[in-house]
């Protein structure tokens, strides 16, 4: 009997599910030991890496080889396509799993020679499949299988062969991501980079969360590094870094909590990231060390690996020695995340790169930048978290520390340092220019670091000597007035301080030296010293202090604090070791008595100035002074009496002080001043006696000038005409040419007049007529006053020379005239004129009339034309007076006609006609004459009407009756007619 196992007829479908089933179950116990190694893949060799062992639970061998071997006599015996596909395809895998089986364990199959045939059996069988299946739905599956299993046969080619149609036929596939990567693997291994970053690409693209991604980012930068293109590697590795650490939870805080670390990533991810940061950062190196990085990542976002970048190039130069280029990277960092965590960190690196190179000034500049940048003034400090601050403040504590004292120490020894001796002036000149820049910069430079220390650490123990320090520098560096403040504000809150003394003391020498410079605020400067008195009473720089306010405050007229410093100095205890001299005390007395003074306490003034003049001998230098301090308080007294209007009083103090001190200088004032008190008492004869004592005692004194004035001044008020007179008549024979010779010599004139020392008055006045004809209205009171002077001597000829001087003078005067000076020349032509009115009435007409009439009308024409010279000067008195006076001589010609003496022998016919005859003659003199008394009528209208005027309208109610002589109607009017 045959067994049913050797028919595959008689097997039925649920006994081949069976072993189906079981192969599928069993495939994998198996295996002792699986180890999934790729000994000649580039990836692997190039990290010499292990094959990882993963070692499963024990289960026998046989079975899988039986199965092997079952699946093959099924075949043989099946008619079922569908399902010999199905055993086929298991037969495959099988043949996969032996031959991996016996690879991992070093064990050669019984059926093949060696191991590369147990690769091959499971090559032909898929090979098989895809030949008799060619549109078989797992064909994806198969083609895997096969790429795997050429590739684990070294057939590298038909690896990639079957790959490339695996990606074909099924590009999405769920083994796309795998499939590029090992298609990438084969090209990277054949030197085909440029494939294989192609390659690489499309592995990362099919899945960007896959276990190839970071694989795949990693080839394809060294691809792009074999291939020269280093941009496309470093964005290549920093792809494959920054997917590594996105795995990481702790990376989504990377900017507010710790940043990522290699430390963190898997043991398997840690050598590949740390590889891939040391071929960027040798990039890096190449295109611009941290200034290339921070272009790099400018336009991505944030990278929290980036710092592992810095920092692996920074690293990679301190191995090489490169400090500068070290110190570089990290402060590039540094300066583009200022608020990354580790920014402070870097910073440091950043120095310390400089220290460990042994570049001191370098380090130095780098600790100024990170106080630059992480300080108050200018750096984020009042930006940053309490946690932030906690990080940079030992730093900052520790710079600035060394920089405010090394800046310091390099401006004072820049200060101390002179031009070498054999330079020429020009230029030592120019280097102490030079050194003058430099030096100002370190001490701007060290004011500025203590002044930040005191900031960030009010309540550090090196504050206070920080704050003396700043004030030092700023002292040092003539920068005064700042340096008060910081002295005053360390000496007055650190009084307990050794130094704080010295600084209060240090903040008066800064008010000393800008008041040299003319720019102190003495105010100020004097509370600083009122504070120093008032705090460091002990001090033994207290008492020239408290001089010196007491000077300055004397100085100023500011008495009463002159006053109180004088008071305190006298109240002084000088402590142990400080004397106060009597010649201490005696300033403070003078200062006190003129303070007083000056406050016009002079009653109390006076005893203190008293007490000095006998605590001093009288063969001290110093007497003579006191002396006149003395003087100057009777004579402030007498000033203060004055004052008050009390000239009695001020008097008797000036002659107490002329009395007292006659040799002294005062004594000369004082007299003066006693003249000028008596002239405004109207005390005369006393100012009299004192005036010509000045005059004699004191003839070379400047004053002197005065004098005389001052008695012409008493002998005007005491009526000493004549005196005065004679005094003036010789100030204008010290001086005939000048204004006031002039004005002297008229005021003589005038005075002598009321001295009634006519002669001399007359002479006076000549003299002034003759020598001054400007100016205009004064020389024609001169020429009046000597007309008036020979009228009253009846010296007519000579008052007419004088009047005829006033006339010519007024003719030629031009714009000179005056109302005055016409008045007086209308006055001078008047009397000409009567003159020659009164030759005109001499004239009698006597027969023969012709000839008496000649002479008669040549006197009427000399004296009409001197009437005309009056009214010529149009004075309204006079012009009314001379047209009534000639209508005067008009009338009086008339008359006289009329009263001529008649012929003898004219018979009683002939006289008749002879009168006829001597009407007609008189009637146009009648008619000139009204004319003419009309003309002072017509005046009436304009408001004018005096005494001739008056005459005037007599004489026409007697010619002309009818027209004149009418009575006066007046009407009275009340307030209602209003």
């Amino acid at each position: 009997m045959i067994s049913r196992f050797h028919n595959p007829s008689l097997l039925s479908a649920s006994v081949i599910s069976a072993l189906i089933l079981a192969g599928c179950a069993t495939a994998p116990q198996e295996d002792t030991q699986v180890v999934a190694t790729q000994t000649d893949t580039p990836l692997l060799n190039s990290l010499n890496i292990k094959p990882v062992s993963v070692t499963p639970s024990e289960a026998p061998i046989a079975p899988l080889t039986e199965l092997r071997d079952g699946y093959g006599v099924i075949l043989e015996k099946l008619n079922d396509p569908e399902l010999a596909q199905h055993i086929q395809l298991r037969l495959g895998d099988v043949e996969m799993l032996l031959a991996e089986k016996h690879q991992a364990a070093g064990t050669q199959d019984p059926k093949s020679s060696d191991n590369s045939k147990a690769w091959q059996r499971a090559i032909d069988t898929y090979e098989a499949l895809l030949a008799t299946y060619p549109d078989e739905k797992t064909q994806e599956e198969i083609l895997y299988q096969l790429s795997r299993a050429y590739d684990l046969q070294g057939q590298t080619e038909n690896s990639v062969r079957v790959l490339t149609q695996l990606l074909k036929v099924q590009p999405d596939s769920i083994h796309a991501s795998e499939a590029w990567f090992r298609l990438g693997e084969a090209h990277y291994s054949n030197d085909r980079y440029r494939e294989a970053a192609r390659a690489y690409r499309n592995s990362m693209e099919v899945d960007a969360s896959g276990n190839f991604f970071v694989m795949s980012a990693y080839m394809k930068g060294w691809s792009h590094y074999k291939l020269e293109q280093f941009g496309n590697a470093l964005e290549a590795f920093d792809t494959m870094v920054d997917a590594s650490f996105s795995a990481l939870p702790e990376a989504v805080f990377a900017f507010n909590g710790t940043p990522p670390e290699v430390a963190m990533l898997p043991k398997g991810e840690q050598k590949l990231v740390s590889d891939a940061l040391r071929v960027m950062a040798i990039l890096f190196s190449y295109r611009g060390d941290g200034k290339a990085i921070a272009e790099f990542y400018a336009d991505r976002e944030p990278a929290p690996h980036s710092y592992l970048v810095y920092d692996e190039l920074a690293q990679q130069h301190l191995n090489n020695d490169r400090y500068q280029d070290a110190a570089d990277v990290y402060l590039a960092f540094a300066y583009h995340h200022v608020s990354h965590p580790l920014s402070v960190a870097f910073y440091v690196k950043h120095v310390d790169a400089y220290l460990l190179g042994e570049f001191p000034s370098l380090a130095l500049e780098a600790k100024a930048g990170f106080v630059n940048t992480f300080g108050r003034t200018y750096g984020v400090w009042d930006e940053w978290s309490e946690i932030y601050r906690e990080k940079s403040s030992p730093y900052l504590r520790e710079y600035l520390t060394t920089l405010s004292q090394s800046e310091h120490s390099i401006a004072q020894t820049l200060a101390k340092t002179k031009p070498d001796a054999s330079l020429n002036e020009r230029q030592a000149k120019m280097v102490r220019a030079l050194t003058d820049v430099q030096k100002d910069k370190a001490y701007a430079k060290a004011a500025r670091y203590y002044r930040e220390f005191i900031s960030l650490f009010p309540d550090d123990e090196s504050t206070p000597d920080m704050q003396f320090f700043l004030a030092e520098s700023l002292f040092e560096a003539q920068q005064f007035a700042e340096s008060v403040d910081a002295y005053e504000t360390f000496a007055y809150a650190n009084l307990s301080h050794e130094k704080s003394a010295e600084a209060a003391y240090s903040a008066l020498l800064a008010h000393n030296e800008m008041a040299l410079a003319g720019s102190g605020d003495t105010d100020a400067q004097n509370a600083s010293r009122k504070r120093f008195v008032d705090t460091f009473t002990g001090d033994p720089r207290v008492l020239p202090v408290a001089q010196t306010l007491m000077q300055y405050y004397f100085d100023n007229q500011q008495y009463v604090q002159a006053a109180q410093w004088s008071d305190w100095l006298l109240a002084y205890q000088p402590p142990e070791g400080v004397t106060f001299t009597r010649e201490d005390e005696n300033a403070a007395i003078v200062v006190k008595a003129y303070s007083l003074y000056g406050l016009e306490h002079y009653a109390d003034a006076q005893p203190v100035v008293e007490q000095l003049l006998t605590r001093l001998p009288a063969s001290d230098p110093r007497v003579d002074e006191l002396k006149r301090a003395y003087a100057t308080i009777l004579y402030r007294q007498a000033d203060s009496a004055v004052a008050q209007n009390n000239l009695p009083v001020a008097i008797t103090f000036l002659e107490t002080l002329i009395a007292s001190l006659p040799d002294s200088d005062a004594r000369i004032n004082a007299q003066y001043d006693v003249i000028s008190h008596l002239l405004t008492a109207q005390r005369y004869e006393e100012a009299q006696r004192w005036l010509l004592d000045f005059e004699s005692r004191f003839p070379a004194n400047p004053l002197q000038e005065t004098i005389p004035d001052k008695l012409l001044f008493v002998y005007e008020q005491t009526g000493q005409w004549d005196r005065a007179a004679v005094h003036l008549l010789a100030t204008y024979k010290q001086s005939p040419t000048t204004d006031a010779g002039r004005e002297a010599l008229w005021q003589a004139a005038e005075y002598f007049e009321q001295a009634n020392m006519n002669s001399e008055a007359l002479a006076a006045y000549r003299d002034y007529a003759h020598a001054f004809p400007e100016p205009f209205s004064q020389a024609t009171e001169a020429r009046y006053k000597m007309s008036e002077f020979y009228l009253a001597r009846g010296d007519e000829a000579k008052r007419r020379y004088w009047l005829k001087k006033l006339m010519d003078a007024q003719d030629a005067a031009g714009d000179k005239a005056t109302g005055r000076s016409r008045t007086l020349a209308a006055m001078s032509a008047m009397v000409f004129a009567t003159d020659a009115e009164t030759v005109f009435e001499r004239i009698k007409l006597t027969a023969p009339l012709r000839a008496s009439l000649v002479d008669k009308r040549e006197a009427l024409d000399n004296a009409l034309a001197s009437f005309n010279k009056v009214i010529s000067y149009g004075v309204r008195d006079y012009v009314t007076e001379a047209n009534h006076r000639l209508g005067e001589l008009y009338l009086t010609l008339a008359k006289d006609l009329m009263d001529s003496e008649r012929p003898e022998g004219l018979s009683a016919l002939e006289s008749t006609q002879y009168d006829i005859l001597l009407e007609e003659q008189a009637f146009p003199f009648e008619e000139k004459a009204i004319d003419v008394y009309e003309l002072n009528a017509a005046r009436i209208p304009d408001g004018i009407y005096d005494e001739w005027i008056k005459a005037s309208m007599a004489k026409l109610a007697a010619l002309l009756p009818v027209r004149y002589r009418k009575e006066e109607i007046t009407e009275v009017l009340d307030e209602a007619d209003f």
